[in-house]
């Protein structure tokens, strides 16, 4: 089967214009990190940067939630996200 790939700013677009989705977006640690995987200790690394900006807390073990902050954030990151495609779009076309 192939995986299909998202647009990552597509999807972060249409979380952000939805307070449903803001409110119930979580991030889920796995429970066997791995610190000699890169991936594993680069997610670890994201994941606190993140907890110690503000922008998530842990809301049960290994579950994290975005703060009032966070969503904010969120929000802001899509709208200059979307101004930019929005921009090259229009630059395309001329």
């Amino acid at each position: 089967m192939v995986k299909e790939k998202r647009d990552p700013m597509a999807l972060m677009e249409h979380m952000a214009e939805s307070d449903e989705a803001m409110q119930s977006f979580t991030v889920n640690k796995p429970a066997n990190i791995d610190m000699s995987r890169l991936e594993d200790r680069e997610f670890v690394q994201v994941l606190s940067i993140h907890v110690e900006a503000g922008l998530l807390f842990e809301a049960e073990p290994g579950v994290f939630k975005l703060t009032p902050g966070g969503i904010e954030h969120l929000r802001e990151t899509a709208r200059s996200w979307r101004q930019a495609r929005l921009e090259r779009e229009r630059m395309s076309r001329n």
